[in-house]
């Protein structure tokens, strides 16, 4: 089967979606398919909308030969408007719906309407979440053939071992806190930064790994926020990017992930954390509802509340909780489909459209 692969942007970008998108895309091709990655250059959202207007992905898409082509969703405004007239079926890849997670009432309107337009001129729909499939459905209204293919974790390599889990929790100093993503709004590092003023000064060391893509200022108000709480560079430590090899050290060092985010789809960061048997304190709006047991391996914390993350963060500083909550992270992995099972969902799913 020829898969193409739609999508903004370069594959190798440092983002949890496009992780999921180079694992598919491997799995695939180890199973025999060819796969063709259609890069196309991200703009911004107003010129995807005009370039889609004006049809230039539509006929770009067009010229393709394909069986089946599986368009990565954030890259709708280049889609919604024009419809390719293709001969194959076209299938979302649904990592996370814009539209619900925009705070603006004007701005989530217009994206509200073309992500309506967009999936409903789809054939079907892949979602790494139900939570995403939800709100397709209701908030959205879209009716499509679909399926569920969530996100492994074992990407880097062998969860920890209960006794080493057991041995960190126990180790002598502030409590370690990660802050593993984009430095973007949605991710909410400020209200992390906010929730940790509420707590002891030499209770905790955060670490904040991730950057931003392009020139956003938000980097730069973080740090500046960070000062003005009157954090030392000791107490919170940036790191910028890192890469994969970097990450499992991270994981492997800290005890808690702290990634409270507006919303998200499923946010495979949350996954990684707990292979590494890290309690999550993560998106109440989010797949991670499928994930995160709150008072068991998480907590699930609403938009923009600092003190609800501040309560979580205090509970964990409780060692002998610490420990019980980090087992049972690390025993939720374990549970988990693998990347393999994500594969094999795509291969059922296409192989099934495609024969009609």
């Amino acid at each position: 089967m020829h898969i193409g692969l739609f999508l903004y942007g370069d594959l190798n970008l440092p983002t949890g979606g496009f992780l999921y998108d180079r694992m598919v895309v491997q799995g695939l091709q180890r199973r025999g398919h060819r796969v063709t990655v259609l890069h196309w250059p991200w703009r911004g959202y107003l010129a995807g909308l005009v370039e889609g207007l004006l049809g230039l992905p539509a006929r770009y898409l067009a010229r393709a030969r394909l069986d089946v082509l599986v368009e990565d969703e954030l890259a709708h405004p280049s889609l919604a408007l024009r419809r390719p007239r293709v001969p194959f079926p076209r299938v979302a890849l649904v990592h996370l719906l814009r539209s619900p997670a925009e705070p603006s009432r004007l701005w989530r309107g217009l994206y509200r309407r073309v992500e309506q337009a967009y999936l409903r001129g789809v054939d079907a729909a892949i979602y790494v979440s139900h939570y995403n499939r939800r709100l397709a459905r209701h908030y959205l209204g879209v009716h499509k053939p679909w399926a569920v293919a969530y996100p492994g974790g074992d990407h880097l390599g062998p969860p920890l071992s209960p006794e080493d889990v057991l041995a960190r929790s126990r180790e002598p100093g502030p409590l370690r806190v990660l802050f593993l993503g984009q430095l973007i709004p949605r991710k909410g590092l400020h209200v992390l930064l906010q929730a940790l003023r509420h707590l002891p000064r030499g209770a905790w060391r955060l670490t904040v790994a991730g950057g931003a893509l392009g020139r956003s200022p938000y980097p730069r108000q973080m740090r500046d926020l960070a000062r003005r709480l009157g954090f030392t560079n000791t107490q919170v430590i940036w790191l910028g990017h890192v890469g994969q090899g970097q990450v499992r050290s991270l994981l492997r060092e800290h005890h808690v992930l702290a990634v409270p985010s507006r919303m998200e789809g499923y946010a495979l960061v949350y996954l990684e954390a707990l292979a590494h048997g890290l309690p999550v304190i993560g998106a109440r709006r989010s797949g991670a509802r499928e994930l995160i047991r709150p008072g068991e391996n998480g907590f699930l914390v609403p938009p923009e509340a600092p003190q609800a993350v501040a309560q979580a963060l205090e509970q964990l500083l409780d060692r002998t909780r610490l420990a019980r909550m980090s087992l049972d992270a690390l025993a939720t992995f374990q549970r988990h489909p693998r990347w393999a099972d994500a594969v094999q969902v795509f291969d059922d799913f296409l192989t099934a459209l495609v024969r009609g």
